[in-house]
């Protein structure tokens, strides 16, 4: 008698389960349905890079504000300012050893290359990486030196010379290859001792229009001719973008 009636409940249970839709709609066709408009859209579900632009944008301006503000080198005074900082705790601190024990052989995107003509083995290569700043090699790769270290910004895409001076040098910081997740630069920089030292051009600091330097390309026979290609600031909406070359007779002055 147990098992009869356990079965009878049982296919009671299915049959409430099964029950058609229409029960279920009657208890909510009534509630209206909520439609989520343009002004409710959730910035972490925008699809499409234009929509990550403008958000990428909008975090970065100020409320009111038609876009950010940030003043003309903000980015290399910021730097100075740290970096005061640093020294001066330096100065007050106990010098620990350190020792680099790696990784090592960690490779990333290399933009810019330029072999030194004065070199009659081309040993001598200088190579510019999209995040890492400019480094140098004398023994074709073998070891490399880092001569950016003391640069505010890394971003280094595009580095030539010129065959008539091949002591001077010009990187081009930002870079504009597409993606939001470029770093954005900071100008032109020069270096007339072959990468000891560093200049940022006046010229080229921090404007939204020279936010990402692609190529450079130099006189071989006049280290101050130049002509250098730019894009405005990457990470503006696609449709506000847009690039130009520049030209230079007095080394980028």
């Amino acid at each position: 008698m147990s098992k009869l009636l356990y079965f009878l409940v049982f296919c009671c249970t299915i049959i409430w389960c099964c029950t058609p839709a229409e029960q279920g709609q009657d208890q909510t066709r009534n509630v209206p349905l909520i439609k989520r408009g343009p002004e409710m859209e959730d910035w972490r579900k925008m699809s499409g890079p234009e929509k990550f632009m403008a958000y990428h944008q909008a975090i970065r301006t100020k409320a009111g504000a038609s876009g950010p503000d940030y003043p003309v080198g903000y980015q290399h005074n910021a730097f100075k300012s740290a970096k005061s900082a640093i020294d001066k705790r330096k100065q007050r601190a106990v010098q620990l050893p350190w020792v680099e024990r790696g990784p090592a052989n960690v490779g990333g995107r290399t933009r810019g290359i330029w072999v030194d003509p004065s070199d009659p083995n081309y040993q001598t290569v200088f190579a510019g990486s999209a995040g890492g700043g400019v480094w140098k090699t004398a023994d074709g790769g073998n070891t490399w030196e880092n001569l950016t270290q003391e640069l505010p910004n890394l971003a280094t895409a595009t580095i030539a010379g010129s065959k008539a001076n091949p002591n001077v040098l010009y990187i081009g910081t930002g870079e504009g290859f597409g993606t939001a997740r470029n770093i954005l630069g900071s100008g032109l920089w020069k270096s007339t001792d072959k990468g000891e030292t560093w200049t940022q051009l006046a010229a080229t600091i921090n404007t939204d229009s020279i936010a990402a330097i692609y190529r450079i390309i130099v006189n071989p026979d006049n280290e101050n001719e130049l002509l250098f290609s730019v894009l405005s600031n990457p990470r503006l909406p696609a449709g506000d973008l847009h690039s130009d070359i520049f030209y230079s007779n007095d080394g980028g002055e």
